[in-house]
């Protein structure tokens, strides 16, 4: 197989170490460990690239460990995120420039998640593929924690399986293994990659890849968006062997951990959740969880006691259901979005 050398000047060529801040900044995000923010980095920002760029060259570089928070995940649940600081972001994604393309070419037609020029969409519109080509019964899979999970052994063997450049090797284990700080408390890490780090998901897409591969070679249909995926099959008979099959892979081959109460077998008749969509039977819509999460957004931002006008208000209001009617118009949604479009209106008159 084909190793690529001498890959540590292309990352921190200062074209390249500029270009990440670009897509750094372009994805937002809070301040890390240091407090230090991407709009308080950009007001220096060639002394800060100049900085970055000296201290990769003279091999001084030294990742800090991520900040420790927690978003909402539904009403109930929060994930675990792991915000680096700017400077280690741009480093992150400078090495992701050079090295993606590397990976990219070889990863599974289908999966979607977090790849160049692919989409949820993308993902869904394939999921319709599959159903009309008669693959009507689902293995609706969940790992547990997959992120924070991962062997750190895992991921260097599948990075060493193409590149030979040692010091690109030894800077992403040094990210791997910066640590978490949370509540002031540092913690080591010997496992995952965080959510929220820059590279993380194409270090995800490498272990993820794994999996693409064994479905492909036992011959199943499969659609993979990260650690979000399931597998068609044409018979209700054949799902059970794919759990199985599927359960070696991930708990076997992979040490990870197939959440029991979150995988389930079923079919487009009675219905499962793939990406925030609904599917049963004929129709495609928005799951009750994605629609909640929207509602919660509208609450918060209409609520009473932020005492701002109603211009304001709808100006904040207008980008996040635009982003949500962008996201779902693949779904049956004229119905929902009408109703609503009412609850919203109610909403600006009474705000509670």
């Amino acid at each position: 197989m084909l190793k690529y050398h001498s890959l540590r000047d292309k990352v921190f060529r200062l074209e390249n170490l500029y270009s990440a801040f670009r897509h750094v900044k372009k994805n937002k995000g809070k301040a890390g460990l240091d407090r230090v923010s991407i709009k308080q980095f950009e007001a220096d920002l060639d002394t800060n690239i100049l900085h970055i760029h000296k201290e990769l060259k003279t091999d001084i570089y030294k990742p800090s460990p991520v900040l420790r928070v927690y978003i909402p995940k539904g009403r109930h649940e929060k994930r675990p995120l792991g915000i680096p600081i700017v400077k280690d972001r741009i480093v992150q994604q400078a090495i992701r420039q050079v090295i993606e393309p590397i990976f990219e070419k070889d990863f599974s037609d289908n999966s979607f998640g977090f790849r160049p020029n692919r989409c949820c969409h993308d993902a869904i519109k394939r999921v319709e593929q599959y159903k009309q080509e008669g693959y009507r019964y689902i293995l609706d899979a969940d790992i547990k924690a997959f992120y924070d999970t991962i062997p750190h052994k895992l991921i260097m063997k599948r990075l060493c399986e193409k590149i030979a450049d040692g010091w690109v090797l030894t800077s992403i284990e040094n990210m791997l293994k910066a640590g978490v700080m949370e509540d002031g408390v540092y913690h080591q890490t010997t496992e995952g990659t965080p959510q929220g780090g820059v590279i993380s998901p194409l270090l995800a897409n490498l272990i993820g890849d794994i999996i693409d591969k064994e479905l492909e070679k036992a011959g199943y249909k499969f659609v993979r968006y990260a650690d979000d995926f399931i597998v068609m099959t044409k018979t209700k008979e054949e799902l059970p062997a794919a759990l199985t099959f599927v359960k070696e892979v991930i708990e076997g081959k992979l040490g990870l951990k197939l959440s029991e109460d979150k995988t389930k077998l079923t079919n487009f008749k009675g219905g499962f959740k793939f990406l925030g969509y609904n599917f049963i039977n004929k129709y495609k819509g928005i799951s009750a969880k994605s629609l909640d999460k929207l509602k919660d957004t509208v609450r918060r931002i209409t609520r009473r006691t932020q005492g701002v006008n109603l211009k304001s208000v709808i100006d904040n209001l207008n980008p996040v259901i635009r982003g949500h009617v962008n996201y779902f118009w693949l779904g049956n949604v004229q119905k929902v979005y009408r109703k609503l479009d009412r609850w919203v209106r109610m909403r600006l008159r009474c705000p509670r």
